[in-house]
């Protein structure tokens, strides 16, 4: 197969910057929309001007043409097409900016303390891989979950090709679609530097013609950093082996300065349990309806003959992306701005409102509410799902605001919050001053907008039986009756 490889990665930063174009409304940069406007998100003439560049030059950029681009330009990009600090550095990677470090594809040979690490994980089935995603090594129990390791061959002996082209893969893994993106989105980006060799190219190809969701999802350009912690040799094995009871943690293990290598027990325990049907909610934190809709659904269940059967999938909607990250201004501040009406206007919506929660057992404090932005809410909740405690999270999260008046926009609250349910408070800290999981949260919303879902909350159970709105327990149940109905006789 011939292949350029200046040319691919040239293509592959064109495409990039045109996806997260499109996905920056203009209110999120300060402009006025205007009446007329066919261009989703963005248009070039105004990322242009917002970076400082000219229109022709950034057209050409787009274009895929061979042009010189420094490293001060594309950090402007960043800032206009707000991108975390995993898109940023991808950016930097596909315009082959002077910082980026030169890559080999090449595989290093797995040394005997990193087997040794292996098998000290036991139970869990454990794994390490190369430079490619390439499976190198492996532990008995990974070897026993995932039989089909042993005979695939070279250069199929890989994670993603497992992920996608490998049908047991799916039956193996609950929640397949949303591991799946999770694990390509991490892939994107750190094969990033190797976008030139022939076989990750090889690799990508033949990835695109053995699976349609591969084909699709890559063209999204998402991408995102792996939740690991690093440690030095020799004390790797130390410390990898004091975490081996987390869900699904990911070391990156270190060799010197030519190689390394990461190990990542795989997610069995919460992930392979036994849930037959799944409820995907797509909600938003500051959703006075959302919390509703979760107090009727919690009824609904109660009622429900096989509860024990049914897994909850929080998924990620912004009602108020714009939102300051201050928290600055009060809810009926807000309110009176976004409706144009007066005070009492405001105070007859949320009275009727703050009826139908009481009728659900909610006592909601409007009073003291801030208008909250929940993007990195929502990322937080999307660590607690890997983690084990989204339930309990959202739970906390929705009585916090609407009955206590936590600001959603602090980093700090939102840490605290999260320890109250058993996550490790500095950690996540640290992980909110990141990017991680925020491919995962934008992928949410975008298949909202794919499904249509304009409004929140939205039940969709199965795939199959959807229900829009904080619908009363009763029409919840039959929701749950029909799901299931479906699932069984399948």
């Amino acid at each position: 197969m011939w292949f350029d490889g200046t040319v691919a990665r040239r293509s592959d930063l064109a495409a990039f910057l045109r996806a997260r174009r499109a996905g920056v409304s203009p209110a999120e940069v300060g402009l006025v929309p205007g009446a007329r406007r066919r261009t989703p998100g963005l248009r070039r003439e105004e990322v242009a001007l917002l970076a400082g560049v000219s229109v022709s030059w950034y057209t050409w950029l787009e274009q895929g043409r061979q042009i010189n681009v420094s490293a001060d330009v594309l950090d402007s990009l960043a800032r206009v097409l707000r991108l975390d600090a995993v898109e940023t550095d991808h950016l930097h990677q596909l315009a082959d900016s002077p910082r980026v470090a030169i890559a080999t594809s090449a595989n290093p040979d797995v040394p005997p303390w990193a087997r040794r690490l292996l098998d000290s994980l036991a139970p869990a089935p454990a794994y390490v891989l190369g430079h490619t995603w390439d499976y190198l090594a492996w532990n008995d129990e990974q070897a026993t979950l995932f039989p089909q390791l042993a005979t695939l061959e070279a250069p199929h002996r890989n994670l993603v090709w497992a992920m996608f082209a490998v049908p047991e893969t799916r039956q193996l893994i609950i929640d397949w679609e949303d591991e799946a993106r999770r694990v390509l989105s991490q892939f994107r980006a750190d094969i990033t530097p190797l976008r030139d060799d022939p076989t990750v190219a090889a690799l990508i190809d033949a990835l695109h013609n053995a699976s349609d969701e591969f084909a699709t999802w890559w063209e999204r350009h998402d991408v995102a950093a792996f939740p690991d912690a690093a440690a030095p040799v020799p004390n790797a094995e130390r410390a990898a082996c004091s975490n081996t009871n987390n869900s699904s943690p990911l070391w990156r293990l270190s060799c010197g300065s030519s190689c390394s290598f990461r190990c990542r027990p795989t997610p069995y325990s919460d992930r392979m349990r036994d849930a037959l049907l799944t409820i995907e909610i797509w909600s938003d934190l500051i959703c006075p309806w959302c919390y509703i809709g979760k107090r009727n659904l919690e009824a609904a269940l109660a009622e429900f003959p096989h509860r024990d059967a049914v897994a909850l999938r929080w998924r990620a909607f912004q009602l108020d992306p714009d939102a300051p990250a201050d928290g600055s201004i009060d809810l009926h501040t807000a309110l009176q701005a976004k409706f144009h009406t007066d005070r009492a206007g405001v105070d007859q919506m949320l009275e009727r409102v703050s009826g139908v929660a009481a009728d659900a057992g909610l006592a909601y404090r409007f009073d003291i509410a801030r208008r909250s932005g929940t993007f990195d809410a929502h990322r937080l909740m999307e660590h607690a799902r890997v983690e084990g405690c989204a339930d309990a999270l959202a739970e906390t999260l929705f009585d916090s605001y609407f009955c206590r008046g936590a600001n959603l926009c602090d980093r700090d609250t939102l840490a605290d919050l999260a320890a109250t349910v058993g996550l490790d408070r500095a950690g996540v800290r640290s992980l909110l001053d990141t990017g991680t999981y925020g491919a995962e949260v934008r992928g949410d919303i975008r298949t909202a907008r794919e499904l249509d879902i304009s409004g929140v909350p939205f039940f969709l159970a199965n795939g199959r039986v959807g229900v829009a709105g904080a619908q009363a327990p009763q029409r919840l149940r039959m929701m749950l009756d029909r799901a299931w109905e479906r699932t069984t006789a399948d």
